[in-house]
């Protein structure tokens, strides 16, 4: 019996803390529909496919291209453009040709 009254002391004490701070009654209530909507937006159209991807492969090992292919042979994804130094990474993200990238440094076969 005790133990209820405790979690009964805790709930009362819970409660008189949201209701002090309208910022807590905001997190509880107004966010989660805010950000439930925000996905329900997103993935209107369900989840997406052939988004593509920039690789950038300075290591140009069997590893890196069976990984390049590997995210290539994803359903969400497609490896459509393949650059050479992170110059041209940044021109075309700066042009918006695409967002997402990867990039496989030089000796990426150590682990560190």
């Amino acid at each position: 019996m005790r133990f209820l009254r405790n979690i009964n002391a805790v709930l009362v004490r819970e409660l008189k803390r949201i209701w002090a701070f309208p910022s807590y009654m905001m997190l509880l209530t107004v966010l989660p529909v805010i950000s439930f909507a925000f996905f329900a937006v997103v993935f209107e159209n369900g989840i997406p496919h052939d988004l593509p991807i920039a690789v950038l492969d300075e290591d140009h090992s069997s590893l890196s291209r069976t990984l390049t292919q590997m995210i290539d042979a994803a359903p969400e994804t497609a490896v459509r453009y393949g650059v050479t130094d992170m110059d041209e990474v940044r021109s075309s993200y700066a042009r918006e040709r695409y967002m997402p990238w990867c990039s496989f440094r030089r000796s990426s076969r150590r682990v560190y």
